[in-house]
Order: structure tokens, then sequence, then C-alpha cells
């Protein structure tokens, strides 16, 4: 039988037709056609479980429906239903589907073509890295790139709560102006069709250190012994000082303390900064500060006698940060004969024959003067 309506049930009788006579009407027989094809075909698609409910109008005949899902990869989800709705669940982030609907009834199901297709929120982006650039105050960050993703939205948030964001068509994101010290959080949303992902795994960094402050440096003319100190610097694990001589001296200590005592050559002025390091980085350095070691102690000297004159003369070598000196000559009966200088000999010209004269030189500078130099004795003649 042909041109039979869809979800109609047929009550069907057969006669024998003869020559002469027809048989009697047969027992009624219930023939069901198959159901007609559901339409009207609707689906709303909720982000955030990657759910999508399906509708459509109730199609005649049918005693049930089967709703299936497909996508490209193969990948599929169904439900099937008496009612003229249903969910379709574990759908897959980030992928297009297409739906197909059946009625179905006892002996037969219809199918529909609907050409509808829906897409599912974006999936979380992966392999999320951050790269910092020490001594720039930024980070880039990174992550793997989905073709379906229409944008992705990137924050870093600080220790102290302070959030920083970064909008991005591709897998990169740069952070500028990061806080010294501080430890970020960084994530990564994609957005699309409307929908946006679940946050990505985070990616933790922490940033260079601070740059030390206030740093002071103290010493004394009658060593060379130095100290310096300065504040404590955030994010700091250790600290290094330079100590740069105007003579070419080039020195560093490194500390786990904000204070330190360091020993410095004689009679150069030198400069002190202090950076701090953490793992990774290295900070800013501080101010630098000047302090400048007291003057050496002369070296080399030598005496020189002119009897018949009672001139007696001393030399010696050039000290190191003096700007003057200060030649003493000691008679052993306590008669004491000085000579300022800013040269690096001295002539007496009224000492006493037959004394003998112990000799000590000073190197001076303008705040400090250096421990006596070894003694030279010198004779004069009778």
């Amino acid at each position: 039988m042909e041109d039979l309506h869809c979800g109609v049930v047929y009550y069907t009788n057969v006669i024998a037709i003869g020559k002469t006579l027809n048989s009697s009407v047969s027992t009624t027989v219930l023939l069901v056609s198959a159901p007609c094809a559901a339409g009207n075909v609707a689906v709303n698609v909720d982000c955030c479980n990657n759910t999508a409910a399906v509708s459509w109008s109730l199609a005649s005949g049918a005693s049930s429906y089967l709703v299936t899902a497909v996508s490209a990869d193969g990948s599929w989800a169904s439900c099937e239903t008496g009612e003229h709705h249903c969910d379709l669940t574990e759908l897959q982030c980030g992928h297009t589907y297409n739906i197909s609907l059946a009625a179905i009834s006892d002996h037969c199901q219809a199918e529909t073509n609907t050409n509808i297709t829906f897409s599912t929120g974006p999936c979380k982006p992966v392999h999320v890295s951050v790269n910092l650039q020490c001594g720039t105050s930024t980070a880039n960050m990174y992550w793997e790139e989905t073709e379906t993703v229409e944008l992705y939205m990137a924050t870093a948030t600080s220790s102290m709560g302070m959030t920083l964001k970064c909008n991005s068509t591709n897998s990169t994101c740069q952070f500028s102006d990061l806080h010294c010290g501080e430890t970020y959080v960084f994530s990564v949303t994609a957005y699309s069709n409307m929908c946006y992902s679940q946050i990505s795994t985070t990616a933790e960094v922490q940033t260079e250190p601070c740059q030390p402050a206030d740093l002071t440096v103290k010493g004394s003319c009658y060593n060379e012994t130095v100290v310096l100190d300065w504040l404590t610097a955030k994010g700091a694990l250790v600290y290094e000082v330079t100590a740069t001589g105007d003579l070419g001296y080039i020195t560093s200590f490194k500390t786990n303390d904000t204070m330190i005592e360091a020993e410095l050559p004689c009679g150069q002025l030198f400069t002190f900064t202090v950076k701090a390091q953490d793992d990774h980085c290295d900070s800013a350095e501080s101010q630098p500060q000047e302090f400048k070691t007291g003057p050496c102690v002369p070296q080399h000297v030598q005496a020189f006698t002119h009897c018949e004159n009672s001139l007696g003369s001393v030399s010696w070598a050039k000290s190191d940060g003096a700007d003057s000196y200060l030649a003493i000559a000691m008679g052993q009966n306590g008669h004491t004969h000085m000579c300022s200088t800013n040269t690096t000999s001295c002539t007496w010209d009224n000492l006493h024959c037959s004394e003998h004269y112990t000799i000590h030189v000073i190197a001076n500078d303008y705040l400090c003067s250096s421990m006596p130099s070894n003694r030279t004795l010198m004779r004069m003649g009778s």
C-alpha cells in the first residue's frame, strides 16, 4: 500500500473476490504507518557546564524521540525521551555539533534532517607559562592557542590583591609595571560564541627584588674597616655590596643580612653600591655612597745627615690618600723636631750634634692621619 499518511493507524480488512461471489470480510488488522518527522527543532547551549537543551514539536505517531549530536572528530552525545525536549550532556568543550532527531514508534522511526549546528564553550587554555623579564618590571605570559577562540582574557594578581588584566587574540600577553618583590599568580580564560571557558591552571612568578634604600657607610681614621648598612629590600634572598676605589681597587661582598663590615685598602676614595638578589633576578643598584679610607702609612723612610751644618733630612715613598706629611725627629734627650710638608722629604737645620734621633713620618689627609711609619735612626756627628 502506498501514499499512506504518516502517524496514522489504519484498520485493514481483506476480501477475496471470486468470479461469482466474494468472500466475507476478514478479521480487522491494524496497520500503523511510520511516525511523522518532528519539526521546529531548537537548541539552547549552557556554556557553564557544556550541555545543550534541545526541543521540538510533537510528531504524530511517535512514542519516543532520539536526539543525536555528532562533531567533526566523531565525538557524540545523545538523549532519548518520550517528551518533546531533552538535554544533551557530556558534550566536549570547543566542538561544533550537528543535530539529528529521530521520531520513534513501536515499529518504525522517522529521521529529521535538522540542518542545525551548535558550538560548545571554549576549552580552558592549557600549557600556561610565564617568563619574567629581569630588570624591566615586565612578564610575558604564554598558553596554547586554539583556532576557534575569539579572545583570551589573562589576569595577574599580586600577593597584595592587586589585579592586572590583558586581552589577546593570540597565545601571549605582556604584563608591565609589575611591582618589585611581589608574588603574582597568572591565569587566562578563553571566550568565543558568547561563552567563557573555565579558568586555566595558574602560573606563579616572583618579581625581581626591590632596590635597597638608605645605604650608609661608616668608618674610622684608625683602621681600614668600614661598616655598611641599608634597609631591607622586599623579595631579597641575598645582598651583594660592591666597593670601587678611585685607584682601581674593586671588591664585592655577599650577605644575607642588611649590614656588613669590610676591610679595605688605605688611601682610596671608595664608591659603594648594594643590590638585592633572589634565585633569578637582581634588583637595581642602590644610590651610591662614598667613603675615603685613611692615608696609607709612609714606606721606605730614609734619613741623611749633614754634620757640619747640623742638617738632617728624611725622605719616603708617596702614600696613597695623603695630602700632606708630618715628619718627627725625636732625640734621646727628649728634644722633638717636626717638619710638615706636602712633598716626600723634609730637612731640619737645627738638630743637635752627637745626638741620636728616631724618625717617624705620618701621612695626613683632610680628615685623618695614618699610623706612624716604621722608625728610622739618624745619628748626628760631633
